[in-house]
């Protein structure tokens, strides 16, 4: 029976080593690609905040509503509901303001802060200018973010991922036939997108909000143009060699 197992255990371990001779090592080569296109935005969003300080929170809230409602009336004659623009409010917050001694051990209590942040979504990018000389006009205490976008990126992104992908393969093809061998099939491939936008807007709102302080702010908004967003695709790609 030992001798059986002795055998038995020689003819496997022969085996296990023909078919370690026989594995061969598979080479491969990694490579990347990037396809982008410039596009026109077809949407634009305008993000800002009314901001009121009052001795007590009461008045602070109370105040702040009001200057809120008068924009959002100044606003909607410009909103096309039907193209799904719109004016939605985000986050209302009310909390107390302090003064604090120079040694910093000692607070006193100067009144209540309100604040309500607002989000604009336009189609028509042509009263961009004017809804933001509205919103400046009617006593916006600042922009938080100006900017533009494709609303449908998707057959833009898939003629980029396509067009990225065959520059892997060009790109995978040259490296092996220079090598003197051959691609023998893909090993994986990872596929990353980029949405490049232009954030000029948001220094023109900061500069804007100046004017107005110094009462200059008419039609300071009224030449902004649209111009292009950029769309990106990263394409990684490993290809076995023959």
């Amino acid at each position: 029976m030992k001798k059986i197992f002795v055998f038995l255990f020689a003819i496997l371990l022969s085996m296990s080593i023909v078919n370690a001779a026989e594995v061969k090592e598979v080479g491969t080569i990694s490579v990347s690609a990037t396809a982008s296109k410039e596009v026109e935005p077809d949407r634009a969003t305008i993000r800002f905040y009314v901001e009121t300080d009052e001795k007590t929170a009461q008045d602070a809230s109370t105040i702040n509503s009001q200057k809120s409602n008068k924009i959002k009336t100044a606003i909607k004659p410009f909103l096309n509901e039907k193209n799904g623009d719109y004016i939605k409010t985000g986050n209302l917050t009310l909390e107390p303001v302090y003064t604090y001694e120079k040694n910093g051990d000692k607070r006193t209590l100067k009144g209540y802060r309100a604040k309500t942040s607002f989000t604009i979504d336009v189609s028509d990018l042509k009263k961009i200018g004017q809804i933001s000389d509205v919103v400046v006009k009617s006593g916006v205490t600042g922009f938080d973010d100006f900017s533009m976008y494709l609303k449908n990126t998707s057959d833009v992104y898939n003629e980029l991922i396509v067009s990225a992908t065959k520059m892997t393969l060009k790109k995978a093809n040259l490296c092996a036939n220079a090598a003197g061998t051959v691609l023998n099939g893909i090993k994986y491939i990872n596929v990353g997108s980029d949405n490049i936008n232009n954030y000029r807007y948001k220094m023109s709102s900061n500069v804007m909000l100046a004017a107005r302080a110094e009462g200059s702010s008419d039609g300071a908004f009224s030449e902004i143009e649209a111009g292009k967003i950029k769309l990106q695709v990263n394409v990684n790609a490993v290809y076995y060699l023959k």
